[in-house]
């Protein structure tokens, strides 16, 4: 008996131990499966079953995420990624997973690791087998996992920072630095650390060719991370200025200018000669006797802005300031090949003044006591621009760039067409001596284009119309006309300006304006900018406003005529109230 009681302790011992070691393996592969998923990969299959795979993840992402329902939101977000490992190489694929804009950062940003992290590894996986194509995807991806860098949760944070890194590796992505200067002014140090990683191998990855679009970013970025306070931060901006001065030497005089003297020491550089930049005329890459291929080297990548509007420039001079009085007049000296700001009447340029005060009366119910600090302010740029740059003027000038900008975007709202006028030399100054990076852009134009550029011109003065217009054909011959057409999309889902029917119908002006050789520049040679465009005009196709929906046919008739493929498909995967919006009769 007692023998018989023993064996069956000893079976009852040995199963219960049996279990508890079941569970515990588990629970680490589960542990591993949340760190590290396994992503299967499917052979390369039709469009068709593609198509069903996208249309069964939103199907599922449609319920309340729950208890119940998110194991079924992770399970279809990784079979996507099997199929997407296996079938990249389909020609619509990238059109597919663009359905998933709102899916995505949906999954992202949900507190489930497990969930989270199987969204990044669909991300990393795309990344990995689309490469360059990638593009589109990291309009809505890029931003969500910069947003996870701000957790509080290092899991979190950790996953996201790797994810980011890889799609740097694998895709490039360079349009997306304008992010990273972003993510640098951010308070989070970990979103900061990861955007400083992400501009290193932005620079380690792309040619020179290609950063060179972005190359005022990547200068704003790299003077952003030097002067962090976080010394990870300005370790990995070292190396990326040890890249960045390997690619980019002629850009080098402009980037130090400005630059604090503690951001000079850690980088082991010293200050350039103030002629080195001020006394060449002529950028770096001419010779004597020929003529400049731009006024500045650093912007040779816009030269490929459109030949039709290049030949449409006056080789005349004209004045830029007419409105502005003739004690602070400026004008323009435009030919085929450089544009030069020249002065021409300033009182005794200024040396120095008090931004701050400025940017305080500007706010003031006085026009005249806003017109004259804007003259200052105008004064002061005059004398950083080149014939008469003084160093010192240069070098303050420089620092403060965001906050003349911003005056100056204050002064191109005035009430007043004088202040309009006084903000628009000032802008005009600042283009020639400073350019203007992506990030200003972007508010720049909205602004820009609802001060002077209306269907119904009656209220503007003519002056002023004129003085606009040739501001705005600078700024597109110095940054290129794609560039400034996306900014001006890209305001009309802005809430910060669409709210304004004059800024929405002044955007869709400027892109009605475009000439057929422009949009077929934009199809052949931009297709990522120009599948960007119509996909902000499909969001404001419900546009009721007469003007704004006589604009939007014009556009839409425009576009599916001359850049007929990219507009069908997209018109295809836009959602059916957005397709019944589109009037194309």
């Amino acid at each position: 008996m007692r023998l018989q009681y023993g064996h069956t302790y000893r079976l009852l011992f040995s199963s219960v131990l049996f279990l508890l070691l079941h569970v515990t393996l588990g629970r680490v592969r589960l542990t591993f499966f949340v760190d590290a998923p396994v992503v299967h990969t499917l052979k390369q299959v039709e469009q068709a079953r593609l198509d069903g795979e996208v249309r069964h993840v939103l199907a599922v992402f449609e319920q309340r995420e729950t208890e119940d329902t998110w194991m079924q939101m992770d399970e279809a977000l990784a079979r996507l990624a099997a199929v997407a490992r296996g079938s990249a190489q389909l020609p619509a694929f990238v059109t597919s997973l663009h359905r998933l804009k709102l899916v995505v950062p949906q999954a992202l940003s949900t507190e489930r690791t497990k969930l989270a992290r199987t969204a990044m590894t669909l991300v990393e996986v795309c990344a990995l087998s689309l490469g360059d194509r990638f593009e589109p995807l990291a309009n809505f991806t890029v931003p969500a996992l910069l947003r996870l860098c701000t957790r509080a949760n290092k899991v979190f944070v950790k996953c996201a920072s790797a994810t980011l890194r890889k799609i740097f590796e694998h895709a490039g992505i360079p349009s997306c630095v304008p992010l990273l200067v972003e993510a640098l002014q951010s308070n989070s140090k970990s979103l900061r650390v990861s955007a400083a990683d992400c501009l290193k191998v932005t620079l380690e990855t792309n040619s020179p060719a290609k950063l060179d679009v972005y190359g005022d970013a990547v200068v704003t970025a790299l003077r952003l991370a030097i002067v962090d306070a976080v010394p990870e931060v300005k370790t990995l901006a070292r190396t990326s200025f040890e890249l960045f001065q390997a690619k980019f030497p002629a850009r080098l005089d402009s980037f130090f200018y400005g630059l604090p003297d503690g951001a000079l020491k850690f980088l082991k550089m010293s200050r350039p000669a103030a002629s080195s930049v001020l006394r060449n005329k002529t950028p770096s890459n001419t010779k004597p006797g020929k003529e400049p291929l731009l006024s500045r080297a650093d912007n040779a990548a816009h030269t490929v802005s459109f030949a039709a509007s290049s030949s449409k420039m006056s080789r005349q001079p004209y004045n830029l300031s007419a409105i502005a009085g003739p004690s602070h007049s400026m004008s323009y000296v435009s030919n085929r090949w450089s544009t030069k700001v020249v002065e021409v009447g300033f009182h005794a340029a200024a040396t120095s003044v008090k931004i701050a005060d400025i940017a305080r009366k500007l706010k003031g119910g006085d026009w005249s006591m806003r017109l004259r600090n804007l003259e200052a302010l105008n004064s002061f740029v005059a004398a950083s621009t080149p014939p008469v740059a003084n160093p010192t003027v240069v070098a303050e000038v420089r620092s403060s760039l965001p906050r003349i900008y911003g005056i100056y975007l204050t002064g191109l709202a005035d009430s007043h067409s004088k202040c309009i006028a006084a903000a628009m030399v000032g802008l005009a100054a600042l283009f020639e001596g400073h350019g203007c990076d992506d990030v200003i852009l972007e508010s720049l134009i909205p602004r820009l284009v609802v001060s002077f550029l209306l269907p119904s011109s009656a209220n503007v003065k003519p002056d002023l119309i004129v003085l606009g217009r040739k501001l705005l054909t600078v700024l597109k011959m110095r940054k290129g006309s794609a560039l400034c057409a996306m900014s001006a999309a890209r305001a009309l889902n802005n809430p910060k300006y669409s709210k304004s029917l004059h800024t929405r119908v002044s955007c869709l002006s400027l892109l009605a304006e475009m000439s057929d050789e422009e949009w077929s520049f934009l199809a052949k040679e931009r297709s990522a900018l120009l599948k960007g465009i119509i996909t902000h005009l499909f969001a404001v196709a419900s546009d009721t406003n007469p003007p704004a929906q006589k604009l939007l046919k014009t556009l839409f008739t425009n576009i599916s005529t001359l850049a007929a493929e990219i507009f069908w498909r997209l018109w295809i995967n836009a959602k059916p109230a957005q397709r019944k919006n589109v009037n194309l009769r």
